[in-house]
């Protein structure tokens, strides 16, 4: 099944019935007979796969390097889920919590509560990865005086629930 053209056009990309990545490439010289024009076989990770590992918190960076995949097949498939889990991130923020000073969303309290100590909002970065349970890790990273730090939440999206992970979150 015809899957995409590679990014320089040199190649098709076609997966098999077994579910195999094969490059072929595009006979552009007319006096190379087709009998020379070789597959390739691409390291078998389905679109599937490659979309289940970065839901789960990979770079597409990291998981080209852990699989030998080519970066420019993964990010066939990266763009979607990257979206989703800065959606999701970005959802988790809002979800109002309670604290004994009263209620309102997450994003809120971290910035109430990083103001003092003088932490660039620019330099905020939040992201999400899938559990296999279908809940998200929702982590914010940020820079501080005593280097960068990170804060873990476990969200429910179905409930919008929110738990702190560890103590940075509390």
């Amino acid at each position: 099944e015809f899957i995409a053209f590679s990014d320089d056009g040199n190649f098709i990309i076609l997966e098999n019935s077994a579910g195999e990545w094969i490059e072929v490439a595009i006979k552009k010289d007319p006096s190379v007979p087709v009998t020379q024009v070789q597959p390739l076989v691409v390291e078998n990770l389905s679109a599937r796969e490659i979309q289940f590992r970065i839901r789960a918190g990979l770079s597409p960076q990291d998981l080209a390097t852990q699989t030998g995949t080519d970066i420019d097949r993964i990010m066939i498939f990266a763009p979607p889920v990257l979206q989703e889990r800065a959606y999701v991130a970005e959802k988790a923020s809002g979800t109002i919590i309670r604290k004994a000073s009263g209620t309102g969303p997450l994003i809120d309290v971290v910035l109430a509560r990083l103001s003092p100590l003088s932490v660039d909002v620019e330099m905020l970065i939040w992201d999400a990865s899938r559990r296999e349970d279908g809940r998200w890790n929702i982590t914010l990273a940020y820079p501080s005086k005593d280097g960068d730090r990170k804060a873990t939440w476990l969200y429910d999206a179905r409930n919008s629930a929110l738990v702190p992970s560890d103590e940075e979150a509390r």
